[in-house]
């Protein structure tokens, strides 16, 4: 009777197992399930996790471009203001020079009897026109006042004075000129042709504090290449006339 009591145990076992089986299964595929929505949810996390980091760090490399750009900005701006500063600076110093000169000329000419000039017996046309001389020599008033310059400013660097246009473009020949009269007031070895307007406002002071006027337009000459000849020629021979006579 006992043998009989586990066949049937037995039995019973046997048709149970396809059922625990399956439930087995069932659970198996139910938990595989639940691991692929875990790993898929994880994906899409790490995922958008990526693409935020990536942004990020995009908007970082533009924020540090934009900083750059800001940082070049501001030093140019620096440079431009430095540059503005020192020729206001020179022009504020030419022109009190220029205002210590002339009142020194009027103090002088209320305190002291004005010297009687010995007469020069001239012909005609050298009377009017200082050049008649050497112009005999040149062959015209132009070459002669031309040669007059290359004379006057042999030797002096970056300077090839050739005409009466693009030779004085930068300034530099109207300084070398009066520096050859007036060294003290030009200082020559610190300028350079790259900055026109330094050249021409200290050439043009320094003409006008001996009583030479200025016939030239300054925002002219600093923006041709080629100036006008004509009233070019007429400055020059202003200074000609004033140190020459």
């Amino acid at each position: 009777m006992l043998k009989t009591q586990m066949e049937k145990d037995k039995e019973k076992l046997d048709g149970d197992r396809p059922a625990m089986e399956e439930e087995a299964q069932t659970q198996l595929q139910r938990h595989l399930g639940d691991l692929k929505l875990k790993l898929s949810d994880t994906e899409q996390r790490l995922d958008s996790e990526t693409q935020l980091r990536l942004q990020e760090a995009e908007e970082w490399q533009q924020l540090k471009a934009d900083l750059l750009t800001t940082v070049r900005v501001a030093n140019d701006f620096q440079s431009e203001a430095q540059s503005a500063l020192e020729q206001l600076e020179l022009d504020n110093k030419m022109q009190m020079e220029t205002i210590r000169l002339l009142e020194q000329k009027l103090k002088k000419l209320t305190t002291e009897p004005v010297p009687q000039q010995p007469q020069q017996t001239f012909a005609g046309d050298e009377r009017k026109d200082p050049l008649t001389m050497l112009a005999k020599k040149c062959g015209s008033k132009r070459n002669a006042l031309l040669k007059w310059c290359q004379n006057k400013t042999e030797g002096y660097r970056n300077l090839d004075i050739t005409n009466f246009s693009s030779s004085w473009n930068d300034g530099l020949a109207f300084c070398a000129i009066l520096h050859s009269y007036l060294p003290d007031r030009i200082p020559y070895d610190q300028l350079s042709g790259a900055n026109k307007r330094r050249n021409f406002s200290l050439a043009f002071a320094t003409a006008e504090s001996v009583g030479i006027a200025t016939t030239l337009n300054i925002n002219e000459m600093c923006q041709s290449e080629r100036p006008d000849w004509r009233p070019v020629m007429s400055y020059v021979m202003a200074i000609y006339k004033y140190f020459e006579n």
